[in-house]
């Protein structure tokens, strides 16, 4: 099932367009997941998963290992824009980019995504479980 036909039905995370975003935006009490378009159908069906195929390469693709990331609104602009010009480089046909919101309370343990953190100039975090698709229980 491809994800427009997912978008008309009930689902858990609320899914974003990366022109719902600028610079401007303050935080709010979600968490933002930036995603290429193709991963989507999994992301749906499995929740956010640690060691999933990593996104960006180089040397975040080591640093990435285990590792599910999320961030503040403050910062997804900024990440939609890294994540595009990788796409670029890597494919003749880059996939779109997706925004997926969820509430902060369906993330348990996390940390400071340091390296996100200094590269953004805004608050990033990971998680080494998944983030469930509905979200905790």
């Amino acid at each position: 099932m491809n994800w427009l036909v997912k978008l008309a039905m009930s689902i858990p995370f609320d899914i974003l367009s990366e022109d719902d975003f600028t610079y401007r935006d303050e935080n709010d009490d979600f968490f933002y997941h930036v995603t290429p378009e193709n991963r989507l159908d999994a992301i749906l069906e499995e929740g956010i998963r640690p060691n999933s195929s990593p996104t960006i390469g180089g040397w975040y693709q080591g640093y990435s290992k285990g590792k599910a990331f999320f961030i503040e609104r403050s910062s997804v602009k900024w990440w939609i824009d890294r994540i595009e010009e990788h796409l670029f480089h890597e494919f003749d046909d880059p996939p779109g980019i997706v925004v997926l919101r969820f509430p902060k309370s369906w993330v348990g343990q996390h940390e400071e995504d340091l390296e996100g953190t200094q590269d953004s100039h805004k608050p990033s975090w990971f998680t080494t479980e998944t983030i469930p698709r509905e979200g905790l229980e």
